[in-house]
């Protein structure tokens, strides 16, 4: 399994101190009863189904997916130091169709 420089930094945040959570973040994981160590294992462990350029001038972003069970999934951004939880959601088949471990957004 390749995974870049760049996936192996955002995975690594956390234990390097880098992993900081939005308000938007909080609020997101309080309504969908999904824990801060879920969040970080989603990160550690889970799927990376997308990487995105960000819109305008935000940062690179990253998608974690969790599994198929209970599935969510969480933004990361992908900055030179720190690494912002931007939000966590949870999976809307509608958007997004499983594939394999992952999923991948319906076009």
């Amino acid at each position: 399994l390749f995974r870049s420089k760049e996936e192996m930094f955002v995975r690594s945040a956390y234990e390097r101190g880098f992993l900081y959570f939005s308000d938007h973040a909080y609020e997101k994981m309080r309504k969908l009863k999904i824990s801060q160590g879920q969040v970080v294992d989603c990160i550690k462990n889970g799927v990376l189904v997308e990487q995105q350029s960000g819109y305008d001038n935000e940062d690179p972003r990253m998608v974690f997916y969790n599994g198929h069970e209970n599935s969510f999934y969480v933004v990361v951004t992908v900055t030179a130091m720190d690494h912002l939880v931007i939000t966590v959601c949870q999976t809307d088949f509608t958007k997004w169709k499983k594939k394999g471990d992952g999923i991948e957004r319906i076009k």
